[in-house]
């Protein structure tokens, strides 16, 4: 018996069985256009996941009509026209040898106005309620509207079922349309569908009933519930099981848990996982939920880790894990646990800025651990490479390059300057909760030697190293921009690399620090002092900080902040420093003193130094700039910057 077994044991969804116990969350890809068209992209994306042995897919939320349509490159499956393109996408998951399921949705007053044709100038929606986000007013849908879309969701799962899916998921959390109707945030109605907990109950319940109806009773419906809305004046998990418990009688065949609400960045941000998020964090509602049914239950949150993942079969918590962006991350990750591989899973970092940043911007989904997102046969396209390449610098850049060179077949060789490899991405790794970047490292060194390829640490290259090869990647070294030099000078001033690195100790409980950058690095270095007890303040001449915070992660982090009485001043400089003690002068001309500072910390951001590369090109040397020397300034616009530099060679 294998450790992971009890993950692969097959279990059933109402007439299907699937080979084990492990689905693939609807995610949003945005790999389709205007017109909800299922595209090449979108296939082979989940082609490849199919590929990796995950028993189910769940698709992107597929809209049934057009007033719901949630993105610009949503799916449809409103007409019967749909059906042929969702077939093609059918048909090549079934010949991967998975099973998939079309998750209908109609996203209600999510809908934002940039978004809505000219047919819905307001976002359709249970009460005319401002939302918090986009402040725009919804249209309170009339009984006949309500009909309507109950009759577009049996329409959906029939085309679904002629479409060749195995089952269909109806989406019901995360503030779309059926929440709208279950929450008192957004149902304020006083007729039959609002107001008590029976009357909110209601649309869902019919809807289900139409669609048992119109598929009959052996074609599988999960209901993906909202567990809580985890929003002030939300409801709980009280109403969700109740709920449950009426969707069975209905005849859905799977309760999916989740939970929360996407209105802002706040609301977001508790529902989807940041890496401070615990592990797991839905199963105390989902156990709740699995004790008030006898159909299947299925539990997502945060279960990357295989362990997480078994332990939620074990203990009750439900009977199908279900991951999201851990198979974006790694679409292989079921086949590594299964042959207990477990050390060679690509961990998903929860950094959240391909998969939920780009998808808010409406842009295609992307990931900074898995370049081939929605890319899958770019490698492949790109043709074989027969070149003799050197790469100068191990960072992310530098080792994203070299993997997809190699993988076109370059003859790749990779040096360091510094002692190991990772450069600013080990460093990103060290304040508290960040520890996940490093496998952004390390999931490159390990597939690097997989494939034969080694690195070699603490060596400076020249021109004269650069004698035999076709071409050199240069990343560029990541200098720190300094204070004044009679700051920089004084004793109490340290730069935050120094304390990142280890060169320099936290200062201790009960210190006064003052950091100068509202950066990440700044920011994210004065959370790692605050969390040791020091006094911090932190001042940045901008007049807002935080900036390059993907927002659901600024949410978090935010409220960390503040509960670490992190001062942050914007706007502000150091007008003076006599000592310890500084003047502090705002943007208007006002001015504080700071007494006693035991330590000041720069984090005023970096300069690249790409003198390297104007050396080597100097000579006539063929060189890319990749990483800091191409102006990468964060990891996603690095990885995809690297991927494509590999890819054009």
């Amino acid at each position: 018996m294998g450790k992971y077994d009890k993950l692969f044991k097959p279990v059933r969804i109402g007439s299907i069985t699937l080979k084990n116990r492990i689905a693939m969350a609807a995610m949003g890809t945005n790999f389709g256009d205007s017109s909800g068209d299922v595209k090449q992209r979108a296939i082979d994306y989940y082609c490849k996941r199919a590929e990796g042995g995950t028993a189910l897919l769940i698709t992107e939320a597929v809209y049934v009509h057009p007033s719901g349509a949630h993105r610009k490159g949503a799916i449809a499956i409103e007409s019967d026209s749909r059906i042929e393109g969702l077939r093609r996408l059918t048909d090549a998951v079934h010949s991967k040898g998975a099973m998939i399921a079309a998750q209908l949705t109609h996203a209600g007053r999510v809908v934002a106005g940039a978004i809505r044709g000219a047919d819905y100038p307001l976002a359709w929606a249970p009460s005319a309620v401002k939302h918090r986000k986009t402040g725009e007013i919804s249209h309170e849908m009339t009984k006949d509207e309500i009909l309507l879309i109950e009759k577009s969701f049996a329409e959906a799962a029939v085309r679904a079922k002629a479409s060749g899916f195995d089952a269909v998921e109806v989406h019901g959390t995360h503030g779309y349309l059926l929440m709208q109707f279950m929450s008192l945030i957004s149902n304020k109605r006083t007729d039959e569908y609002g107001g008590s907990l029976e009357n909110r109950m209601r649309f869902p319940l019919e809807t289900i009933r139409e669609m048992r109806k119109a598929v009959g009773d052996d074609y599988p419906i999960i209901y993906r519930i909202g567990a809580v809305e985890l929003a002030e004046g939300g409801y709980g998990i009280e109403d969700a099981v109740a709920l449950s418990v009426e969707l069975e009688k209905c005849g859905v065949s799977a309760i999916d848990v989740s939970g929360g609400i996407n209105e802002t960045p706040d609301d977001m941000s508790r529902s989807i996982a940041t890496y401070y998020t615990k592990e797991a964090y839905f199963t105390e509602y989902s156990k709740k939920i699995k004790a008030a049914v006898n159909i299947p239950v299925m539990v997502v949150g945060r279960l990357q880790d295989p362990d997480t993942a078994l332990n939620c079969i074990e203990e009750g918590f439900g009977d199908i894990v279900v991951l999201g962006r851990q198979l974006i991350a790694d679409p292989f990750w079921p086949q590594k646990v299964m042959a207990g591989e477990t050390d060679r899973i690509d961990r998903c970092i929860s950094c959240n800025r391909g998969c939920i940043e780009e998808i808010c911007a409406q842009r295609p989904m992307s990931c900074v651990q898995n370049s081939q997102v929605g890319r899958e046969n770019d490698v492949a396209n790109a043709g074989p490479c027969s070149k003799k390449v050197l790469v100068a610098g191990a960072g992310h850049a530098g080792l994203e390059f070299a993997l997809r060179a190699v993988q076109r077949g370059a003859d790749v060789t990779v040096v360091e300057l510094g002692e190991k490899a990772g450069g600013q991405c080990m460093l990103a790794a060290v304040p508290p909760g960040k520890e996940g970047f490093s496998k952004l490292v390390s999931s490159r060194v390990r597939r690097l030697k997989e494939a034969g390829v080694e690195i070699a640490c603490n060596k400076e290259i020249t021109a004269d190293d650069a004698a035999g090869y076709d071409l050199v990647a240069v990343t560029g070294i990541a200098r720190p921009i300094k204070l004044k030099a009679d700051w920089t000078d004084s004793p109490i001033c340290v730069d935050a690399q120094e304390i990142l690195k280890g060169n320099i100790p936290v200062p201790p409980a009960g210190s006064k620090v003052l950091v100068v950058g509202g950066g990440a690095v700044g920011l994210e270095t004065a959370h790692m002092i605050a969390e040791k007890g020091a006094a911090t303040t932190v001042i940045d001449i901008a007049p807002s900080v935080g900036n390059g915070f993907v927002p659901t992660l600024w949410a978090v982090f935010s409220r960390k902040l503040a509960e670490l009485n992190v001062d942050i001043k914007c706007g502000t400089h150091i007008a003076e420093l006599d000592g310890n003690n500084a003047v502090l002068e705002d943007s208007e001309g006002h001015s504080c003193c700071m007494d006693g500072i035991d330590m000041i910390v720069s984090a005023v951001g970096t300069r690249c130094d790409a003198s390297l590369a104007d050396e080597l090109e100097a000579k006539g040397i063929d060189v890319i700039r990749i990483g800091t020397a191409a102006g990468g300034t964060n990891t996603l616009e690095v990885t995809r910057q690297a991927f494509d530099a590999a890819l054009s060679i």
